[in-house]
């Protein structure tokens, strides 16, 4: 993993430009700055970049196996093969309202749960592109988490003060729970790795 001296440095070099910081993959950095997607190496220099045309992404993600890389802007997911120098896309997804989270299966990585600001959350082959179901419409989706599969993976999404949980994602489009009484909106969901 990056020193915190090493990952303090580039954080304060692209501090003003970097819009978030997205994910971690093993000794790897990854920044959005301006329109672009940035990773790091642990030596703090940028192994590759992933330039989008027009807007700011929004979320990235990367499968398990880091073989696959997300990166979303609007309405609209974008699939890399993140060690492609040519950055050649393999797969765009189309899904109305903005997409505000990305989340691989943990046990199959050509499978991505995309959520939308509007409340659709749908489970997409990453390499077909192919819609393979839609979960239960929620009024919103403010964040998205995915466990660990031990042996079925769970999905929860955060829409305002509620958090609904999907569990046997393969079997099920319906939450099959519903955590409330948060007095304020939830906007991070994360699962304790196994």
């Amino acid at each position: 993993f990056l020193s915190e001296l090493k990952y303090a440095t580039i954080f304060q070099l692209q501090k003003r430009n970097a819009h978030q910081l997205c994910q971690q993959r093993q000794e790897q950095l990854t920044f959005v700055i301006g329109n672009k997607c940035c990773i790091y190496n642990d030596a703090g220099k940028i192994q590759n970049s992933f330039y989008l045309k027009q807007n700011i992404p929004h979320c990235v993600a990367y499968s398990l196996q880091g073989s696959l890389l997300a990166i979303s802007e609007y309405e609209t997911c974008y699939i890399y093969d993140p060690d492609d120098s040519h950055n050649k896309t393999l797969q765009t997804i189309k899904q109305s309202g903005n997409l505000c989270a990305l989340r691989f299966l943990p046990n199959d990585e050509s499978k991505l749960f995309c959520a939308s600001t509007n409340g659709q959350v749908k489970l997409w082959h990453a390499l077909t592109g192919t819609c393979l179901k839609s979960l239960q419409r929620l009024n919103r989706v403010d964040a998205m988490a995915i466990s660990l599969p031990a042996p079925n993976a769970f999905l929860a999404c955060a829409s305002s003060n509620f958090i609904y949980s999907f569990h046997h994602i393969h079997e099920t489009n319906h939450a099959n729970q519903m955590l409330i009484g948060h007095t304020d909106a939830v906007s991070a969901l994360a699962f304790a790795p196994p």
